[in-house]
């Protein structure tokens, strides 16, 4: 929380974020749901999750470094990071799925070989433990890929690299990242839910619920992207 003390200019920049998804959000619900509508609204979700965690690497990089650069100059700087970290997410989600695709091939070669693996077993199991498994660990280990990116200045190539190289050394402290990360998208969900099953369902009105979601969903992913900045420079200094 202390990056919200020292700079509070990333609080504008999540206002601006929830701003604009609660305008675009009412219109794109409105559209029929095609296919380009529905890519449309994962593009801006990126995009406008992409533009915090630039910045607010851009924002803790800064203050670790004692950087006198005004918060116009740290966001302009930052948002020239996009195009990088695009790719690199990109290359993230095409060697998750390469990963589904090996594990996929290299499991049914089992069933195909070993006599008691039936085909029932194989379904039941390679979901989760197998092809979840895969992209798990995919994800986990370029974790911090972007923000090597924008706090080292690195391309998409040496940023991938770096963050195996990283996750391998503070692997506890990026999987308390992760989590933290994954409970910040699905709390908000959870806790709807048991609201409605505790009969409170006539708290939830829509309007503010949504509004209150968008606020702890930006809030929240600033903080983990603040805290993966925090471990890749520490990591530069124990070097």
């Amino acid at each position: 929380m202390n990056l919200f003390q020292r700079s509070p200019s990333v609080l504008w920049v999540v206002l601006l974020v929830v701003g604009l998804s609660l305008v675009l959000w009412p219109v794109a619900e409105s559209l029929p749901q095609t296919w380009p509508v529905e890519t449309g609204v994962a593009v801006f979700i990126v995009l406008s999750a992409t533009v915090l965690r630039t910045y607010a690497v851009s924002l803790t990089t800064a203050n670790l470094q004692n950087s006198t650069r005004s918060a116009w100059e740290l966001f302009v700087a930052s948002q020239r990071h996009i195009p990088t970290v695009v790719v690199i997410l990109l290359a993230v989600l095409g060697a998750a799925g390469g990963a589904i695709l090996i594990g996929s091939i290299l499991s049914w070669g089992v069933v195909v070989t070993v006599p008691f693996v039936t085909e029932q077993i194989y379904d039941g199991a390679s979901a989760t433990l197998i092809f979840g498994s895969l992209s798990a660990l995919v994800v986990f280990k370029f974790w911090l890929a972007p923000e090597i990116c924008i706090a080292g200045n690195y391309g998409p190539v040496a940023a991938l690299k770096l963050s195996w190289s990283v996750t391998s050394l503070y692997w506890v402290r990026v999987l308390v990242v992760i989590v933290g990360f994954a409970l910040t998208v699905y709390l908000p969900e959870l806790g709807g839910r048991a609201i409605v099953a505790a009969g409170g369902d006539w708290l939830l009105w829509p309007p503010l619920t949504g509004l209150v979601q968008l606020l702890f969903y930006s809030v929240g992913y600033v903080v983990w992207f603040a805290v993966g900045t925090q471990i890749y420079l520490r990591s530069v200094l124990d070097q």
